[in-house]
């Protein structure tokens, strides 16, 4: 069976579009390494599980995991606002939200009428003082009027509570809600199943995804494993026949201001069950106690701290809801580490860990190498343009010709909250837009593109609008299957890689033979020999001359071989691709005990 990486961009809602998308993919090929963030954190998590049931089942084509993600469609099809539901307190918020977001999908463009005569009702917890501040100063105005104050001042008291009772209304509201944000990790909604909400019968999206990980895994027999699905069981696979999964999602640690890569595998990190049993399963937490018992701490006001499970033992499900964590909507996961106090000491301090995509929606870094063994597919999703885009030919968009390098549609700025709206997504998203559009890259990448009322934030989408994604998902599957050319896609990235070794390599043999910094600085190559490091000494004292100087011999001359070449020789001096890329040093977002975890392996 052919194999393939996955990659799926996050989108809350959005993510209606994977579960086809994966079912099509998982009947032609064989998964063997799987990420995304937020929305597409969540399908990697259930299409790592389906591949994980196919490769430990005793029928190598047990396909039975695939089924019930192409099932997921229509479970999530009947209403995906039941798996959302909020703390007590933030309650009437949600509903407020609700409320306007289904009045949204009903007019684009409702008046200003129409949303305060939808959402008024709901925000009765949070206007009774104001109001009730403001009808005593209209009062008073009126019997000042009556006592002989005359018409005008009672009109003008009047007015007065009037306006007063607003701006207390708006300040009350935000300082409330604030308040109310703040104590809840900055989200309405923690995870797990409140009681009193809803039906009493629908799972919240935590318990929800933690069982149906469980269940499309086949670790699910007559009641929950007492053991969660972890990224070791992933690993395992069947040896040789069947090397493992790997499973990959972006957090953000809002705290730290930096990104990570899941699962975490450098110590360091703690948690708080109860603080985690709101945003997971008791299950999943209680395995994560036991994991970790060994190394409990007392953190901050006498809190019991354990360590995270790393590596192989972190559950599968913890990936999605780390990296599902949609400001606002979606409480922050809360974790404490030690950092440096004022005295030089180390103190406990509380770290917000949020939505993936803030710092990469697209991660098609993860599984990436230079000259890949395998395809690695990446589902992404962007804006339909009626005026710019065919519904039959652009609204699924798999571009595997020469790609115009100005093709990005231009977005007009209309306005204060665009412009905005603008600085905030450049800034999110331009390395992971840059990055696939470098050929070798691009016609492994299928958008599904996508209407204002159309995922995203709309998370009152009716059942037509969810099947319109649904139809959407099972599209795009079948041309990444069906239209990709792996054969192309390796020729264009050995076109746009050689020309790159080809530039870096010959300014080698100077860098590493000759080139002198200043009169006192060493070559290289002196370097390797004589300098004495306090900070990375060698771990033998013969393996400078054994190891380092040989390996920059090699380069020195492989680099000195290239630089004899004339034109004609070069494969920069033949038809290569355009495109805007280059070999460096890039940071990770991967923390690793021993560092060097850049890059893909292509194995």
């Amino acid at each position: 069976m052919r194999e393939c990486d996955l990659i799926m961009k996050g989108g809350t809602t959005s993510g209606v579009v994977y579960p086809q998308a994966i079912y099509r993919i998982g009947k032609d090929y064989r998964l063997r390494s799987v990420g995304g963030t937020s929305a597409g954190a969540i399908a990697a998590t259930v299409a790592a599980a389906a591949e994980y049931r196919r490769q430990t089942s005793p029928d190598q084509d047990d396909e039975t995991g695939f089924d019930q993600i192409a099932a997921l469609s229509d479970e999530l099809g009947d209403n995906l606002t039941r798996y959302l539901q909020p703390s007590k307190d933030l309650a009437p918020f949600f509903e407020a939200f609700i409320e306007y977001q289904e009045l949204k999908q009903k007019e684009k463009k409702p008046s200003w009428f129409k949303l305060i005569k939808v959402i008024w009702p709901k925000l009765k917890s949070y206007r009774r003082k104001p109001l009730r501040n403001g009808s005593l100063i209209a009062a008073g105005g009126v019997v000042a009027g009556v006592a002989g104050g005359g018409i005008g001042l009672g009109i003008l008291g009047v007015g007065a509570g009037l306006a007063w009772g607003v701006v207390q209304l708006v300040l009350s509201l935000i300082k409330t809600i604030s308040a109310q944000l703040k104590a809840n990790d900055y989200g309405m909604v923690p995870g797990t199943t409140q009681p009193g909400v809803g039906d009493g019968k629908t799972q919240a999206i935590s318990d929800w995804l933690a069982d149906r990980v469980d269940k499309i895994a086949g670790h699910w027999q007559d009641s929950p494993p007492k053991t969660p699905l972890t990224l070791g069981d992933l690993q395992k696979g069947r040896g040789d026949q069947a090397p493992g999964i790997a499973l990959s999602t972006m957090t953000t640690d809002l705290t730290s201001r930096r990104p990570y890569s899941l699962p975490l595998k450098m110590p360091g990190y703690f948690f708080n069950p109860h603080e985690f049993e709101k945003i997971l399963p008791k299950r999943v937490v209680d395995y994560m106690v036991q994991v970790g018992n060994g190394g409990k701490s007392t953190g901050p006001e006498g809190k019991e701290l354990y360590p995270m499970p790393l590596g192989g033992d972190f559950p599968v499900v913890l990936m999605a809801r780390m990296s599902l964590s949609f400001p606002i909507l979606l409480q922050a996961v809360p974790l404490y580490r030690q950092d440096k106090a004022k005295n030089g000491g180390k103190s406990w301090v509380r770290c917000l860990f949020s939505d993936g995509g803030i710092a990469s929606n697209l991660p098609v870094h993860f599984f990436d190498a230079w000259l890949p063994r395998r395809p690695t597919f990446a589902i992404s999703l962007d804006s339909f343009d009626k005026t710019r885009h065919s519904e039959t030919e652009d609204r699924i968009h798999f571009d595997q010709g020469i790609r115009d390098r100005l093709h990005l549609p231009v977005q007009p700025i209309t306005g204060l909250l665009g412009f905005l709206a603008s600085i905030f997504n450049t800034a999110k998203d331009w390395q992971d837009k840059l990055q696939a559009e470098v050929p070798g890259m691009y016609e492994r990448v299928v958008t599904v593109r996508l209407e204002p009322h159309q995922g995203g934030s709309n998370i009152a989408m009716p059942p037509e609008v969810i099947k319109q994604l649904k139809d959407y998902g099972a599209e795009a599957g079948r041309k990444l299957v069906d239209e990709f050319d792996f054969d192309e896609n390796r020729w264009r990235r050995a076109l746009c890689l050689l020309p790159e070794l080809e530039k870096a390599l010959p300014g080698m043999h100077d860098a590493i033979k000759t080139h002198r910094a200043g009169p006192e600085n060493w070559t290289y190559e002196e370097l390797a020999r004589l300098h004495q490091s306090d900070f990375y000494p060698p771990k033998t004292p013969n393996w400078p001359a054994e190891v380092l100087e040989p390996a920059l011999d090699e380069l020195a001359d492989l680099g000195e071989r290239i630089d004899a070449k004339d034109d004609a020789q070069m494969v920069s001096g033949g038809v290569t691709p355009d495109y805007d890329a280059g070999l460096r040093l890039v940071a990770s977002p991967d923390l690793s005990p021993g560092g060097n975890a850049a890059g893909g392996t292509g194995v």
